[in-house]
């Protein structure tokens, strides 16, 4: 699989390059999500996993608007957890 970079700019204004995970949609709740990692994170910490919806309309001028599990329906959060553990779950299964 080609990586995919993406860049954020974090609250602060720092720009960090990302790497995408996986995309996909959820019709029941109208959107769709980008799951994506800090590229360089300090190597004792765990990776993080951030996850964001999108308009795939935008193209790559696109906004993301970050998942927040504080502020997130708890059924839409889990969904999302789903989504991401069958993801990395096949990867597991593909080696």
């Amino acid at each position: 699989m080609e990586e995919q970079i993406l860049i954020v700019t974090d609250e602060k204004g720092n720009e960090i390059e990302c790497e995408i995970l996986m995309t996909f949609e959820a019709k029941e709740y109208g959107s769709h999500y980008v799951v994506y990692y800090p590229i360089d994170a300090d190597e004792d910490e765990e990776e993080i996993l951030m996850v964001a919806t999108y308009n795939p309309e935008d193209g790559m001028d696109g906004h993301l608007d970050p998942i927040d599990p504080e502020t997130v329906h708890p059924a839409e959060l889990e969904m999302i957890e789903d989504r991401i553990n069958d993801y990395l779950d096949s990867l597991d299964e593909e080696e």
